[in-house]
């Protein structure tokens, strides 16, 4: 699973150090310019799910080089073909937070808590909803990819089926929050408990059909 890893990491690197590059000169220029609330907050979101959909543009060339058949012929663990995957996505994940964390780090140096009325509470839910949402988005992916045939769908319109999914499901999951009146702590919880249980389930969903 490593080697598969480590190809996937190096045939991508090149085209994620552009992208991190291209969003950090933005975000510089959103933390130095005099922006609106709603612009902090929208790239906050837009740096962790651009580095979650772009792991999954990258396994396109999965279906349009025919290496998803190819490996099947490998002696390879097919368990361990979809585990990589998971473990890609979830890398860059990881690497949209990281990114994510120091634009609002950078924003608070440069000009305080004036985005966020709650100081750090706003901040945890700010961040608590990215995770939630980027974790929900990998999980419908792979979900639509293993009841579908992407190959006949087209990976765009199951990433775009992914995403529409997942911002539905976590609209959906806040509504219902307010209205049985959880406080935000409880929320935040509840909301991430949901969205890691669902990767759960996608990944055994996965493993059945490997």
């Amino acid at each position: 699973m490593i080697g598969l890893l480590l190809n996937r990491l190096y045939q991508s690197y090149k085209s994620t150090v552009f992208i991190i590059f291209f969003l950090g000169i933005i975000g510089l220029m959103f933390a130095i310019l005099d922006v609106s609330n709603v612009i902090v907050i929208g790239f906050s979101f837009s740096l962790t799910i651009i580095m979650t959909i772009l792991p999954l543009v990258f396994l396109q060339s999965d279906y349009e080089t025919g290496w998803n058949i190819y490996t099947m012929i490998l002696p390879l663990e097919k368990k361990l073909i979809k585990k990589s995957k998971y473990v890609f996505s979830l890398i860059y994940l990881l690497l949209g937070l990281v990114m994510n964390f120091v634009f609002i780090l950078l924003i608070l140096m440069l000009k305080g808590n004036v985005f966020f009325d709650y100081g750090w509470s706003d901040i945890l839910t700010l961040y608590t909803m990215c995770l939630s949402l980027a974790l929900q988005l990998i999980s419908f992916y792979f979900i639509v990819v293993h009841i579908s045939n992407v190959k006949n769908i087209g990976v765009t319109l199951t990433i775009l089926i992914s995403c529409i999914s997942s911002i539905v499901f976590i609209i959906l999951s806040i509504s219902i929050l307010n209205i049985l009146n959880f406080s935000s702590e409880i929320g935040r919880m509840v909301v991430l408990i949901e969205s890691t249980f669902l990767i759960i389930l996608s990944y055994e969903i996965s493993k059945k059909r490997a």
